[in-house]
């Protein structure tokens, strides 16, 4: 097969828990930063918040940036829905004296923040920054508001201070910046608590600050685990004899990334450490740059998108630097210089979204301070870029179809060999033949993730990557981290309903509940079911009266239906009720069924002998409840015309008629009128001259 005149690979790899699947198919992409391009228009003044106020977001292919004008002091903001290929105008959003601007989006709102008159505000856009909604007072907290958001939650970092302490505070919205819950305290000490910088991710927010309680700053962590409820205790993540400063964090799934300056070489150095496990542990720090002598690295800002990770900072002395790692900061590439001294920029931002990696910094090439950007659509300058799958949560008992991507970015092709798979079934594969993407193109990596147990399942897929031109290799790794999850299970209040012995022709209704347990122990994403239907089969003497359908059941809760037993004959009656009921953790749906028995009893007014004809399915005799003469049920399996009936004492002595003229197919009920006697009667059915039936009452009431 053909595309294009590059070939398409299909290859192989099967395991006992992991199933490969790669297809290449093409990509527009560029290896290759864009050239810098000028935000500013509006003004030659332009400033940007420090590392910790981000002033670059991005949703997606939508990308904001804000600045502050250092002459008028008035907030910018421009923004792409292209993912920086085309830029709105420069609008002004707040016209007041103001400033440390910074900036958070998810889908079309945008959450903006900053400080004006000593007061922390914020803004909130609802049309991807087209519009703005009036400012909101957070509180009188002098120093740098931060902002980040995950979903509909919004949330901030604040920064009181007062003479000779300072301390970081913590405030939420849940409901996209329209209400506000009130005010945390996160730190807790004597002398300096600032700077803080806040981060987000699978209902875990992570704060860090500097901190001078120990004598030296240094950079201190706390998190909630449950969106800003509750706070685990304060944590110093830096030990050293020197300072530390400007922390930045960043968090993706469990990993919890954080970059800082620590001087204990003489002048500020970048380090990086990280968590993998939501920031319950650290590792161990590892310095990131060797600028030495007088100058001094700063201002570091991380993003990641799985294990795609990108760093950048400044020299004080000139020059805006860029790092990346593809295996989320086990191993980084080449440091690469993005910007060059002579512009002597400062303050850069990095930002990912749909394999587009995003950087704005002020320059001063024209003779002012302006806002520049550029992009690399592929994050990855080394010719091999993957996107992998992390933290995918799965029924236990269950799998799930996803994919890997691997994309080749430089201009000669890559043959992949793929070298072992280590994880979670050790040893069992079997690999496929090495294969070659082409440039500009991806191989699309089908996975079979299955979860047999309540647990954190990981696999390491090792390859190599060969450089078909200058036959260099290198080493990589793809990581793939999924969980079984605990099941919610439906059940029954009952297996069997048995109405027991019911008079013929009267009603009786049981209830029955659907209730949905949970193992509590497991955190579980969705801990609901939804009715489906609920359906009967069997006996038409039993109906659903008090359906449930549709109904959302949650964990612990239950929903009922009521179902009626009717019995229009003498005898055993059953029947097989069925729920049908989907679990919202998992595409599964689960079937419950009840066995339904009755029995309907012979009463006064009923027969013990029926005769019918073949125009008739069936005749049945009942006491009717609101009237002291019975009812008669006649089902025909034509049109009838002229039907009488007719009614005999047991010697065969006409005693009484009844006409009823004309009755269409179906089933029909009729009040019978009877004739003032004591004792047996017979009753016939006629149609004119065809005889229908004939029953006999046994006696009357």
């Amino acid at each position: 097969m053909f595309l294009g005149d590059k070939p398409t690979l299909t290859v192989m790899m099967s395991f006992l828990r992991v199933l490969l699947l790669l297809v290449a198919l093409p990509i527009a992409s560029s290896a290759q930063w864009s050239s810098d391009q000028k935000l500013s228009t509006a003004d030659t003044s332009c400033v940007l918040n420090e590392n910790m106020g981000h002033c670059l977001a991005v949703s997606g292919d939508c990308v904001y940036v804000v600045w502050n004008d250092a002459s008028n002091h008035f907030m910018y903001h421009t923004h792409s829905y292209d993912g920086g290929a085309t830029w709105s105008p420069n609008s002004v959003i707040v016209n007041v004296a103001s400033d440390f601007p910074a900036i958070a989006a998810s889908g079309g709102y945008v959450h903006f923040v900053y400080r004006k008159d000593s007061t922390s505000w914020y803004m909130q856009s609802t049309d991807g920054g087209q519009t703005w909604q009036p400012p909101v007072s957070l509180g009188y907290y002098y120093w740098w508001p931060t902002v980040t958001c995950s979903g509909a939650k919004v949330f901030v970092a604040l920064n009181s201070n007062v003479p000779g302490n300072s301390e970081v505070w913590f405030r939420r919205s849940m409901d996209n910046g329209a209400t506000w819950d009130p005010v945390v305290q996160i730190s807790n000490a004597a002398g300096r608590s600032e700077d803080p910088t806040i981060a987000a991710a699978n209902g875990c927010v992570h704060m860090a600050w500097n901190d001078d309680r120990t004598g030296v700053m240094q950079s201190w962590y706390r998190r909630s685990t449950d969106n800003g409820v509750t706070w685990g205790s304060e944590t110093q993540l830096t030990q050293t004899t020197a300072s530390c400063y400007f922390p930045i964090l960043c968090a993706t799934g469990a990993n919890v990334d954080l970059a800082y300056g620590d001087r204990q070489t003489g002048n500020f150095e970048i380090y990086f450490k990280q968590s993998t496990n939501f920031g319950a542990t650290w590792g161990s720090s590892k310095q990131m740059t060797h600028a030495g002598g007088n100058n001094t690295e700063a201002y570091p800002v991380t993003a990641r998108s799985g294990a795609d990770l990108c760093m950048v900072w400044f020299l004080f002395s000139g020059g805006v630097y860029y790092q990346h790692s593809g295996d989320g900061g086990a191993s980084w590439d080449a440091v690469d210089t993005l910007v060059s001294q002579s512009s002597k920029p400062g303050s850069p931002f990095v930002a990912v979204g749909n394999s587009k990696t995003h950087v704005i910094w002020v320059d001063h090439r024209d003779g002012y301070s302006a806002v520049y950007y550029k992009r690399n659509v592929t994050r990855d300058t080394t010719g091999f870029f993957f996107a992998t799958v992390t933290n995918k949560l799965i029924d236990s008992g269950m799998c799930f179809d996803t994919a890997i991507f691997l994309l080749d970015t430089g201009a000669v092709a890559l043959r992949i060999t793929f070298d072992s798979i280590i994880g979670s079934d050790t040893s069992i594969f079997r690999i496929g033949a090495p294969f070659t993407i082409y440039p500009d193109y991806w191989v699309k990596i089908r996975v079979r993730l299955c979860a047999d147990k309540v647990q954190t399942y990981a696999d390491t897929l090792f390859c190599t990557v060969e450089d078909t031109a200058s036959h260099v290799s290198r080493q990589s790794k793809i990581i793939i981290r999924w969980r079984g999850v605990a099941v919610p299970q439906l059940s029954l209040s009952l297996p069997l309903l048995d109405f027991g012995k019911i008079d013929s022709g009267s009603s009786s209704e049981r209830s029955l509940s659907i209730s949905l347990a949970l193992d509590s122990s497991h955190r579980q994403p969705s801990n609901s079911a939804m009715v489906d239907s609920v359906v009967i089969s069997g006996s038409p003497e039993f109906v659903i009266s008090s359906p449930v359908t549709p109904s959302k059941i949650a964990s612990g809760a239950s929903a009922s239906v009521a179902i009626a037993f009717h019995p229009v004959t003498v005898g055993q009656a059953s029947a097989t009720l069925s729920i049908f009921a989907s679990r919202t953790v998992a595409s599964h749906q689960d079937t419950l069924r009840v066995t339904l028995n009755g029995v309907g009893a012979a009463v006064s007014n009923n027969q013990s002998t029926v005769q019918t004809s073949d125009l008739i399915n069936r005749l049945q005799i009942y006491p009717n409840p609101a009237n002291e003469s019975p009812s008669l049920f006649i089902s025909s399996r034509t049109n009838l015309s002229e039907v009488q009936i007719k009614f005999y004492n047991a010697a065969g002595v006409l005693i009484g008629a009844q006409d009823v003229g004309a009755l269409s197919a179906g089933a029909h009920t009729i009040l019978l009128t009877l004739p003032e006697h004591s004792g047996p009667m017979i009753v016939r059915i006629v149609a004119g001259s065809v005889p229908l039936g004939e029953l006999k009452i046994v006696q009357t009431r």
